[in-house]
């Protein structure tokens, strides 16, 4: 079984269709499933809110997640400027793994 993911930040359903076509056009197997969905993507970035609510912004497009990391370090080091953010565990010598 093979499963093929794809994306586009175009807002026209018609670009990721044909790639698929064209992708499925000479293949023996069978597309079992399709699913197409519209991801909402929003910035948390000039929203006037009560200064004990700290929004989130959407997952953007991208599927490697560096914006989000930034921001949660961001959000972290705002209600917690002295903290070191996730510190590593201390490993107990007793332990065995």
């Amino acid at each position: 079984m093979d499963v093929t993911y794809l994306w586009t930040t175009s807002k026209q359903d018609a670009v990721v269709k044909k790639a698929v076509d064209l992708l499925l056009q000479n293949n023996e197997q069978h597309n079992v499933f399709t699913a197409f969905y519209e991801q909402r993507v929003r910035s948390a970035k000039g929203l006037e809110l009560p200064k004990n609510i700290i929004p989130c912004s959407d997952p953007d497009p991208s599927l490697n997640f560096q914006s989000a990391s930034e921001e949660a370090v961001g959000i972290f080091k705002q209600c917690e400027p002295e903290a070191e953010f996730m510190p590593a565990s201390e490993q107990d010598p007793d332990d065995d793994y």
